[in-house]
This record gives C-alpha cells, sequence and structure tokens, in this order.
C-alpha cells in the first residue's frame, strides 16, 4: 500500500481546499516522502502583510509563507504553508492563470521551502524553482 503525505487545511474550504491538499500531496509523492505531510491555512492580507514583515522584513502581503517545525518522521508534518488568497489573486491575473491554480503552485513551492529549498542566491533560487516548474508539469499543471 503506497503511503500517501497527510495533508491538513485550515481557514480554506471547498474545491480550493481540495485542490491546494492534493497538489500538496502529489508534490510530496513525486519528491519521494510521501509520509511528510503539510498543514495549509489562509490568511487575510492584513495578517500576511505582519507576518511578511516580522520574518522576511517586507512590507507587502506575502502571497505564501513557509513554517517548518523541528524534524519529523515518516507519517509527521513538515510545517505549515500559509497562503493569502488576495494577494495570490492579484499575481494570478498578472501571470494570466487562475486564482486557484497559482495557488496550487504557491503551495507547492511553499512544500519545498518545508523540505529545506530556499532562494536566497542564484544557485539555490534557480534549483527550486527549476523543480517547482517540474512538479508542476509532473501534474500537468506547466508553469
Amino acid at each position: 500500500m503506497k503511503r500517501q503525505a497527510a495533508v491538513a487545511v485550515e481557514g480554506l474550504a471547498g474545491p480550493l481546499a481540495d485542490r491546494l491538499a492534493a497538489a500538496v500531496g502529489r508534490a510530496a509523492a513525486a519528491l519521494k516522502c510521501p509520509g511528510l505531510g503539510a498543514e495549509i491555512g489562509g490568511m487575510d492580507e492584513a495578517r500576511a502583510r505582519a507576518l511578511n514583515r516580522k520574518f522576511r522584513r517586507e512590507g507587502h502581503a506575502a502571497e505564501v509563507l513557509s513554517f517548518p517545525l523541528p524534524s519529523s518522521g515518516p507519517g509527521g508534518f513538515a510545517g505549515e504553508i500559509l497562503v493569502c488568497p488576495a494577494a495570490a489573486a492579484r499575481q494570478a491575473r498578472r501571470r494570466g492563470v487562475s486564482p486557484g491554480r497559482w495557488m496550487e503552485e504557491l503551495c507547492v513551492h511553499g512544500y519545498l521551502h518545508l523540505l529545506g529549498y530556499r532562494h536566497d542566491d542564484a544557485e539555490s533560487s534557480s534549483m527550486l524553482f527549476s523543480l517547482q516548474r517540474s512538479l508542476m508539469r509532473r501534474m500537468g499543471k506547466p508553469s
């Protein structure tokens, strides 16, 4: 029996919550860490701005933020992914994709951060975004 990542969603509901959970679950499976789940939560723009200021020293509402948990074994959670639907919707319009589709990619991006991928410099950025694009293509949703 194949192990699937546990993905909990709070603060988002309905088909969107299901899509985001499925995207993270498929990313976990593709990365061969299907037993390591995540929690996905929604945040409004005020919270997205406050958290972004506190943790990244940036003054705008973040589309997505990730907060890793201490190391967890199979069946545990890698951490929390927070997505701001309003900020994500604006960026989705700029990119010409649906907000739901863009939030799926943001959650995959957040999951990669939980696994330790970063974009602090050109090399790490290239690796993270290349992997993100590859995962989205595997899901049939090219960037």
